[in-house]
């Protein structure tokens, strides 16, 4: 076995990672993997009246798409603290996978982002939504926190050492700020930091009350600066590039659970991409991740996180409404 640091030690990982670049590249075998809730079977007339056959996915019954959103979502929502987001312009980064792949990352993650409605910026820009693919993610982790131990968070510290503890094959974080509601002037209270478990102090001021604000909506919102997503490549065997962008999209522009517990399908989720084995894991985004993304972006900056199903059922109906009916309801 050659020496650590050595030159043959070194070929040596090259070639590993050389060997999970390539199947990353690899076209995933959707063809096993496709589970839905009832495939639907559309017939339209083409030219000369020949039929065209149209395939696609059965909507869920709104109880089905809120059993899902259970497991999907962080849990302990309340009304009186909104859901992080991105206000910002996301902009993307990717480490360890080189300039060819880590592009495709990028631009895969931009894609989503712009389709959950978000802005995204192209030119250089610095960077708030990083990936990294990197052989020791607890070395990288230790290092980050050490660095920048001020704006990291008591909760993301433990979420992460959590992760770690569970084994998770990718660690992520991120840095939120307690800033006004929009449309009201605000001035700096004592006790809103606390109370949304960021503890005094951590994440500079400690939050607003705002003059104008509402009875039904908290006074404060938590916009996302950045976040931080970190792959062991040692563990990456026979994943697609597009499934880790989609995994690391859900965990970087959402507060999912850490632990999703749903079944492949299309009320499964990307976040199940290492559970059930790769072979038999959703190939990108499925039409809850999406809905989820979606609704989740477009509600207002200081709407209450109780709100989030009532949005992500409204994206949910308009992503399948090309096949909606009354399925789609409770009966």
């Amino acid at each position: 076995m050659p020496a650590p640091g050595s030159r043959l030690a070194r070929i040596a990982a090259a070639l590993c990672l050389a060997a999970v670049h390539a199947s990353l590249l690899a076209a995933p075998n959707t063809g096993s993997r496709l589970r839905t809730t009832g495939d639907v079977v559309m017939m339209k007339r083409g030219p000369q009246d020949n039929p065209i056959i149209v395939t696609g996915q059965r909507p869920a019954k709104d109880s089905e798409v809120r059993a899902a959103l259970r497991e999907l979502a962080m849990r302990g929502r309340s009304m009186d603290r909104p859901l992080a987001r991105f206000k910002e312009q996301l902009c993307v980064s990717v480490f360890g996978l080189g300039d060819r792949f880590g592009t495709q990352v990028k631009k895969r993650i931009e894609r989503n982002a712009r389709e959950a409605g978000l802005a995204v910026e192209t030119r250089l820009c610095k960077p708030n939504a990083t990936v990294v693919v990197v052989r020791n993610p607890d070395r990288l982790v230790e290092t980050t926190f050490k660095r920048r131990g001020r704006v990291i968070s008591p909760e993301a510290r433990r979420n992460v050492r959590a992760a770690q503890e569970r084994g998770d094959v990718a660690l992520a974080w991120s840095i939120e700020e307690i800033t006004a509601a929009p449309g009201g002037a605000a001035a700096v209270s004592s006790d809103v930091a606390s109370a949304v478990g960021f503890g005094s102090g951590a994440l500079g001021p400690p939050g607003f009350t705002s003059i104008n604000a509402s009875r039904l909506r908290p006074n404060f919102a938590l916009s996302r600066t950045s976040a931080m997503i970190v792959f062991d490549v040692d563990r990456l065997a026979g994943v697609h590039l597009n499934q880790l962008a989609d995994f690391a999209t859900m965990r970087l522009l959402s507060d999912p659970q850490a632990v999703v517990d749903l079944q492949v399908g299309a009320l499964g989720s990307i976040l199940t991409l290492f559970d059930h084995g790769i072979d038999q894991a959703a190939p990108e985004l499925t039409p809850l991740d999406r809905a989820y993304l979606t609704g989740l972006y477009k509600m207002r900056s200081n709407d209450p996180g109780t709100l989030l199903e009532r949005f992500v059922l409204a994206a949910y109906r308009e992503k399948m409404g090309d096949y909606s009916d009354s399925a789609i309801t409770d009966d």
